[in-house]
Order: C-alpha cells, then sequence, then structure tokens
C-alpha cells in the first residue's frame, strides 16, 4: 500500500515539472518569437475572433430565415417595380394590384420583385392611405387649417370686383375645425351703436383670440402685418405686442404706412420692416390726404396729427393737407411674401379704403393667406361733436360694414371688428 501511494506521489510530481517546462518553453518561444518577427501566429487571435463572429451571425441568420419559410406560405404574385422607389400615380387604379397586409399604425407592404442583393428580404415602405375614404370617420382633434372660403363671387353692398377674375380664388375652402372657430367666434355688434368710439373699443375685451383657441406651432413662419399702422405705438406697440397671444412664437412685423410723419419712428425699431408705402389694388401714385377722423380726436392729439386717407390722382375735391404718395399692389405682395404654411395675422385701417383692398383680396385669392382679420370698418358715423348729425367723410353705411363683416366670416376669414 505504501508502495503503491509512493509510486502515485511520483507521478503526480512528474506531470507538475512536466507541465511547468512545458508552460516555461512555451513563454520562451513567445520571447523570442516577439524580439525577431519570427514564427508569427496565423491567423491573429484579433482576426480569428471576427471572424468566428462573422459566421456565427451568419448562421444564426440563415437559420431565422429557415424558420420563417417553414412557416409562412408562398407569397401572392406581387407589383414588379422597375426601383425600391414606389411612385404610385394613379392609387386608385394601381395600388390594389399590389399585395398588401394591413399593420399598425397605417403600415402596408409592398414586396417588390426587382433586382436585390437578397432576394429573401421583403422591402418594406410605409405609405399614406391614397383615397379620402380610407381616413378614419372621425377626424381627431387637429390644429387649425388655412383660412380658405368656398369659391363664390364676393359682392359686399357698393363695391365691384374687377372683370378678371383670378383662378386661384376657387382652391380655398374650410376645414372642419376652422368652421368650429367661425361658428364660435364672438358675436358681431348687429346694431349701430351711438358712441361707437367707445363700444367698438369696449368690444375688443370680447375678442376670441386664435391662438388661444387653437394650436399654431405647426406653422413654417409668423408673421404681423399692419395695414395703416400710423405710430409704432398706435397698435404694434400697444397692442399686438402686450396682448395677442403668441404661443411663444417670435412673429415677423410688417407696417404699411403711407404717411412720412411716421416713417422715422420705426428707423429705431428691431424686428419691424416698414413699408413706406400705402396698400391699394395696383402699382400707382395716389393723393394722401390728412383731416380729422370722428371719434379719434384723442389719437389726433396724441400723435399731432390727423388721420390720412388715400385718394385717385384724379379723385373729388380734398379739404385737408394733400400730398402725394407711392402705392403698391397689396394683395399681390401679401401673396408674394408668406404661404400657406405661414402663420398670418393682420389688421387693417385704412380710413375707407377696405371697400377696395378686400374684394382685391377676394379676387386674387391672398385673402385665403390670412389666418386671423382685425379690420375697422369705415362709416358715416354720428360724429361726437355734433349730436344728431353723420360724418360727411364716409359715404358708406354701418349696414353695409355688417355685411362686410358678415361676408368675410361666410366666406372662411376669421375677422373681427376694430375700433
Amino acid at each position: 500500500m505504501r508502495a503503491l501511494l509512493k509510486r502515485a506521489l511520483l507521478y503526480g510530481a512528474f506531470l507538475a515539472v512536466s507541465a511547468l517546462a512545458l508552460r516555461l518553453l512555451y513563454g520562451a518561444f513567445l520571447a523570442v518569437s516577439a524580439a525577431t518577427n519570427a514564427w508569427q501566429l496565423y491567423p491573429a487571435p484579433e482576426a480569428w475572433r471576427r471572424a468566428v463572429d462573422y459566421h456565427a451571425a451568419l448562421l444564426a441568420q440563415e437559420q431565422l430565415i429557415s424558420a420563417a419559410r417553414r412557416r409562412r406560405r408562398p407569397p401572392p404574385p406581387a407589383l414588379r417595380l422597375r426601383h425600391r422607389r414606389l411612385p404610385l400615380r394613379r392609387p386608385r387604379s394601381r395600388l390594389h394590384q399590389a399585395p398588401r397586409r394591413p399593420r399598425r399604425r397605417g403600415r402596408k407592404d409592398l414586396k417588390a420583385t426587382g433586382p436585390s442583393r437578397h432576394p429573401h428580404v421583403q422591402r418594406r415602405r410605409r405609405i399614406q392611405p391614397p383615397l379620402a375614404s380610407a381616413a378614419p370617420a372621425v377626424p381627431p382633434p387637429a390644429p387649425i387649417s388655412r383660412d380658405q372660403r368656398p369659391g363664390r363671387s364676393f359682392h359686399p353692398p357698393g363695391t365691384s370686383l374687377p372683370q378678371d377674375s383670378s383662378s386661384s380664388a376657387n382652391n380655398c375652402s374650410i376645414g372642419d375645425h376652422k368652421r368650429h372657430l367661425l361658428t364660435h367666434a364672438e358675436p358681431l355688434i348687429q346694431e349701430e351703436p351711438l358712441k361707437p368710439w367707445i363700444t367698438l373699443k369696449r368690444n375688443i375685451n370680447n375678442i376670441k383670440y386664435l391662438p388661444a383657441r387653437a394650436d399654431i406651432s405647426f406653422k413654417r413662419r409668423y408673421v404681423y402685418i399692419d395695414v395703416g399702422a400710423r405710430s409704432y405705438g398706435s397698435s404694434i406697440g400697444s397692442w399686438f405686442r402686450k396682448h395677442y397671444p403668441k404661443q411663444n412664437h417670435t412673429f415677423q412685423v410688417y407696417a404699411i404706412e403711407a404717411d412720412p410723419a411716421f416713417h422715422s419712428e420705426y428707423a429705431a425699431k428691431k424686428g419691424v420692416t416698414l413699408l413706406p408705402y400705402a396698400a391699394w389694388v395696383k402699382n400707382e401714385t395716389l393723393k394722401f390726404e390728412i383731416n380729422g377722423d370722428p371719434g379719434k380726436e384723442d389719437e389726433a392729439k396724441a400723435n399731432g396729427r390727423g388721420m390720412g386717407r388715400i385718394r385717385p390722382a384724379a379723385g373729388n375735391q380734398m379739404s385737408g393737407e394733400v400730398t402725394s404718395v407711392p402705392a403698391f399692389d397689396f394683395a399681390q405682395w401679401l401673396r408674394q411674401t408668406v404661404t400657406e404654411q405661414d402663420y398670418v395675422v393682420m389688421k387693417m385701417d385704412v380710413e375707407g379704403t377696405e371697400f377696395d383692398l378686400i374684394p382685391r383680396l377676394f379676387d386674387t385669392g391672398a385673402i385665403c393667406l390670412v389666418d386671423e382679420l382685425f379690420l375697422e370698418c369705415h362709416y358715416n358715423r354720428w360724429q361726437k361733436c355734433c349730436p344728431g348729425e353723420r360724418s360727411p367723410k364716409y359715404d358708406n353705411t354701418y349696414e353695409e360694414c355688417l355685411n362686410l363683416f358678415s361676408s368675410l366670416r361666410e366666406s372662411g376669414v376669421l375677422v373681427h371688428q376694430w375700433w
């Protein structure tokens, strides 16, 4: 028994010494190889590891593909396309020819049988429903749509449209969400106020602003156009900058003012672009008359200047201070400056010229670019100085102004009565 134990101990010691000797010899071999750059091992450990990972991935992919083939039936004949992109120009007539399988979130699979490095891989592309009937029956709440009106003629009382009408006006339409906003807008003042300079000024507290009722963050740019801006503090600084809800967006401001007395004030105002012209229906030179406006004596006194009004060069006799000013086609400028992707707010106070500009905007389709309009309609008001007497400055009546506002809202324009 002792002899057997002694023999086992000797055998174990021999194995231990042999393993140590082999380890020392292998270490010396590696040291000599590294020093002399000879007897390099091929392939290197890094290359071997990459090769193993690559072949393992290929094997796993082939296993998944073969398993999928066993579980799936052969696909039906597919629509043959020349390229990977699927330019289906006529969805109604050609989309039904391609095999499609409905998936979640509106995804549809189209299998293209064109050339491919991996024929078993099915290329997928997310497409939108081609027909209006494919949309859900009840659309989810969406941001406001573009202010658009039906393609019909617009003839407010006392106005006339140019004979040549643009086809762009027929492309406007009213979305359901915008129609809802128009229906729930603040009501118009139906009866002529005895003191309009007070009633209309108080009415501004009842205005339901569009950004306070709908999301406008999807718009590309945000633009405010003040037609008849006068001084900076008249409406831009006192009202728009302080009270109009902007949803934390920066608005690009355009001030259109023909009176040269206010031009120097805008030179020091940042973020405001001054257009020193008169908004009109075409490019020409007009006569600009400065006189008092009933109900705005306080504003004229604060500015040190009366209200201005443009007249054609061959117009009627004028009683106030008269000067010549350049005028431009406002509707054409609006179509060249903003697009349907922009959010446009407009305030218009043009001393009676609105009965010329508004029909022109409708006739050219430029009114569809305006999201919200604040319009002051001028008519033969009751004079503040002389009870029982109307102002002879304007020929239009309050009923005609009310018809103008009603026609704007019926046509899809969210308009408010300005003072």
